[in-house]
Formats: structure tokens, sequence, C-alpha cells
């Protein structure tokens, strides 16, 4: 009895020793295939290996007035290489989609350094905005200029809009509970009093944006559709 059960344990051991030797070659392929190196397919299931965040905003509920149109990010290198990055920022500003490029930077191992980014560098005037404007940014690391892409980073989406000759700054918690899920001007309620006025009734999303729940997720790869 203890010889059968010593048997079928072994044999749980190496059917799970395979099926995890065949998925590391199956990840290993499918690297291989896209010509994306082994690091960059393992991103997401480890410590990451670059970081990009806003200076100012480093929390879910991070809310700030800047001083000037400077929104600054923090690039940090958790490798012990090298690396060359590439950094851009895309706005959605109202119907506008603009993008910057912020060019490349060069940083060490082990390293965190600040990175400039100014909000008037977009086409479009923050003043002008009508809703909360939505950013992201995004880091491309290489180990060499023309080298394959190591690394991806994003930031979580910062929010923007100026109210009494200020800039506001803040993350997707104040965005959805202190500015109206970006209506801070509370014009589409303006829009509603006087639809509702003449008789008109507008159809939109506000019966189901009253269960509107916030996320930690708030950034990411989505922003490159």
């Amino acid at each position: 009895m203890v010889k059968q059960t010593l048997m079928k344990n072994t044999q749980k051991f190496i059917t799970m020793h395979t099926i995890a030797v065949i998925a590391v070659a199956v990840i290993m392929t499918a690297c291989s295939s896209t010509g994306k190196s082994f690091s960059i397919c393992q991103e997401g299931t480890e410590d990451p290996p670059l970081e990009l965040h806003w200076k100012e905003l480093p929390e879910t509920d991070s809310l700030t007035v800047l001083a000037t149109s400077q929104l600054p990010l923090i690039l940090r290198n958790k490798t012990t290489q090298t690396l060359f990055v590439t950094i851009s920022v895309a706005g959605a500003l109202d119907a506008i989609r603009d993008g910057v490029s912020l060019g490349a930077v060069i940083i060490p191992p082990l390293t965190e350094i600040n990175v400039a980014f100014d909000l008037s560098q977009f086409n479009f005037n923050i003043v002008n905005l009508k809703f909360s404007g939505r950013i992201v940014a995004r880091a491309t690391a290489r180990k060499t200029p023309e080298g394959p892409v190591e690394h991806l980073a994003y930031t979580p989406h910062a929010f923007v809009h100026m109210e009494e000759d200020k800039i506001h700054a803040y993350r997707v918690k104040p965005m959805l509970e202190k500015f109206g899920a970006g209506d801070f001007g509370n014009r589409v309620e303006g829009f509603r009093q006087w639809a509702k006025k003449r008789g008109i009734k507008l159809v939109g999303i506000g019966h189901f944006a009253r269960n509107l729940q916030f996320s930690d997720n708030d950034g990411g790869p989505m922003e490159e559709n």
C-alpha cells in the first residue's frame, strides 16, 4: 500500500514537472516568434524592472494644484543594466487626442531620475478644457539605442483641468468623487436642467454611472488603442 502511494505521488510530481517545463517552453517560443526578449514577456509576473510615475501624484487619491504647467515624471531603473529609454505622453483633451515625445534618456542601473514634462507641450490649451483632460505617459527601454525593446512602463492616468486660474492635477479617485467623473464644471447637470425646463429628455450614461467605482489599476497599455 505504501509502495503504491509512493508510486502515485512520484507520477504526480513527474506530471506536474513536465507541465511546468512545457509551459516555460511555450512562453519562450512565443517570445521568440514575436521577436520580444524573454524579459518583456515576463513583465507583470514580478516586481517591474522599469517604473514611470507622476512625481506630484504618487497615490490613487492624489490631488494637487500646480504652481506652473509643469507635471514632472519619475523614471526608475530597477535593473542592473544601463537602459536607453524613450518617453512619450498621450493626452485625451476633450475631443482632441494629442501626443508629445519627450525624447530619450540614459538611466544607469538601480537609479531614479526626474523627467520634465510641461502641459503646454500639448497642442491644446488646458484653459479651454470643458471636461477633465486625461493623460498617460509611456517609457520604452532598450539595452542599446537601436536594440530591441526590453521593458515597457506606463504611468497611472492623471487628470487635469483649469479652475480659478489654477491647474488642478489629480488621480482617478478625486476625478470620480470630487470632480463629477470628469465633469468638473457640472456642465452635464446644467444641460439636464436646461432640457428639463423645456420638456426635453436627455439620454446618456448617467443612470449607469451612479455606481461607478474607482480602481487602483488606473493606467496601462489600454492607452495604445
